[in-house]
């Protein structure tokens, strides 16, 4: 039901166990609540920039690299609000769960604390938003201190600060022992560039789903919703903006012809949701260059209907919150086996040249 910030839930239950008391989680109630604040958040977002807003407040942070160039890593303060506000929801109603966020313990200050504040006084964390899609016999019981949710509170803020607002995401994953077990990627901007469905009344879209009792993938609050069957003929590979060079290009050139369509788009979690929902067959990046937040939650949805989503060596992503965060192996992600084998044959040469360069 709809919880109040502040309020402790049912979301939880304690169970004795021969060490003690353990605290055991819904997978479907934490689902929810990531669903709920990664759609919440989509507001935090529009109130620093969306099309049409005019000047914007970015409050620009470079987190490393130079302006302009590939490895520019800049923050705003809708990265640093959105945060705030989505583990703040994720504290409050899953205490005992760890979190993993992308701009890590963020410092105090007071009118980005004010603007969260105020979106949580006004927000509700939705625990039944997925009953309709996921039922009571489909739920699952997991220990908290399994658990951890990862959130990349706004993925593509290199787009964001250039006005393609049409990349950028909010993605939030729940992983269980290290496997990706629930994903949401909410694209606070969807609607600003595809006809909304009747009756719509917000810009944003989120994507949801979990591999865990056959629940598959949907699209919050639209029943009707599914992955497309792209023509069996296509192969649409899609690539960063700004990183696709070296092994990107070689990767492809080894496929070869059995690339129809070749698309480059910004964001990990939109590129992700053009496989998932079927309008692309491919997204590669066999370097480093990406973390366990970008591909988390698009992982653990791609699972959920069949797809792939693994390192670059076709090796399942491990998403160990106390090793490092980079996916130093690369991601290839597609729903099509064929596809994935393919492109992991066509990476491993690459690899294999990173591998031993990087050897001392």
């Amino acid at each position: 039901k709809g919880v109040e910030w502040g309020t402790n839930t049912a979301s939880h239950t304690s169970r004795v166990t021969m060490s003690g008391v353990a605290v055991v989680v819904s997978l479907r109630a934490i689902t929810a609540a990531c669903c709920s604040l990664a759609l919440g958040s989509a507001p935090i977002l529009r109130q620093v920039a969306a099309p049409g807003l005019g000047d914007s407040m970015l409050g620009l942070v470079n987190k490393g690299g130079t302006p302009g160039a590939r490895d520019f890593d800049p923050q705003t303060v809708a990265d640093r609000r959105s945060q705030r506000f989505i583990a703040g929801g994720i504290r409050n109603a899953f205490p005992a769960v760890r979190i993993v966020g992308e701009e890590g313990d963020l410092v105090s200050d007071a009118e980005d604390e004010a603007v969260v504040k105020k979106a949580m006084m006004e927000a509700k964390i939705d625990l039944s938003c997925l009953d309709r899609k996921w039922p009571t016999a489909k739920d699952t019981m997991v220990p908290a201190d399994e658990l951890c949710v990862w959130i990349d509170p706004l993925d593509g803020t290199r787009e964001f600060t250039e006005g393609k607002f049409e990349f950028v995401s909010t993605l939030v994953g729940v992983t269980w022992k290290g496997r990706a077990v629930a994903g949401v990627i909410s694209e606070p901007y969807y609607y600003d560039y595809n006809k909304p469905p009747q009756g719509s009344s917000t810009n944003a879209r989120a994507i949801w789903g979990c591999p865990v009792g056959d629940v598959g993938a949907h699209v919050y609050g639209q029943d009707d919703w599914k992955p497309t069957n792209p023509d069996k003929g296509r192969c649409l590979v899609t690539t960063s903006r700004s990183r696709t060079q070296g092994p990107v290009v070689d990767t492809m050139g080894r496929l070869g012809d059995r690339i129809t369509e070749h698309v480059q788009a910004g964001g990990s979690g939109h590129k992700l949701s053009r496989v998932i929902e079927g309008s692309a067959d491919i997204w590669l990046y066999p370097a480093a260059g990406t973390s366990r937040w970008d591909t988390c939650p698009g992982d653990a949805i791609l699972q959920a209907i069949g797809g792939h989503c693994t390192n670059a060596l076709g090796k399942s992503i491990v998403y160990d919150a106390d090793a490092s965060h980079d996916n130093t192996e690369g991601v290839i992600a597609a729903r099509r086996k064929d596809y994935w084998e393919a492109t992991v044959e066509a990476a491993a040469p690459s690899m294999a040249e990173q591998a031993a360069a990087t050897k001392p």
